[in-house]
C-alpha cells in the first residue's frame, strides 16, 4: 500500500525506514541527518516520478527508532530531522514528508514524554 502512496501524480514519496536513516547516520556521521531535511536529491524531473520538480520523503515506522553515537555524543536524529524540517518550513512545505508508525496512541504518548 504504501509502495502505490510513493508514486502518485500529485505528490511522490521516497519510503525509507528510521532504521536506513540511522544506519547512514552512524556509517557517514551523524551530519548525514541534512540530507533528509530538504526533499529527495536528485529524484526531481524523471519519468518515474512523473517529471514532478521535487520528491518527498516518508519516513517508515517512526517510534521504533534508537540513539545514534557520533563520537561518543548522542544524537536523536529522526527528531532533529523533523524539528530541522519544522524550523525551515518557509524553504520545505511540511507536507512533503509523510511518517508512518505501528505505534498505538498510548505508545506515542510514552515515546513524546520521554524526550
Amino acid at each position: 500500500m504504501l509502495r502505490i502512496f510513493s508514486k502518485n501524480k500529485r505528490q511522490c514519496f521516497h519510503l525509507i525506514s528510521v532504521y536506513d536513516i540511522e544506519t547512514a547516520c552512524q556509517k557517514n556521521g551523524v551530519e548525514t541527518f541534512q540530507t533528509y531535511i530538504g526533499m529527495v536529491p536528485g529524484w526531481g524531473n524523471t519519468p518515474n516520478f512523473f517529471y514532478q520538480k521535487s520528491v518527498g520523503w516518508a519516513f517508515d515506522d517512526l517510534g521504533r527508532e534508537s540513539i545514534v553515537f557520533d563520537f561518543g555524543n548522542k544524537s536523536d536524529v529522526i527528531s532533529k530531522i523533523i524539528q530541522t524540517r519544522y524550523l525551515s518550513k518557509e524553504q520545505v512545505p511540511f507536507s512533503s514528508l509523510h511518517l508512518t508508525t505501528n505505534l498505538t496512541p498510548a505508545e506515542i504518548e510514552i515515546v513524546t514524554t520521554t524526550l
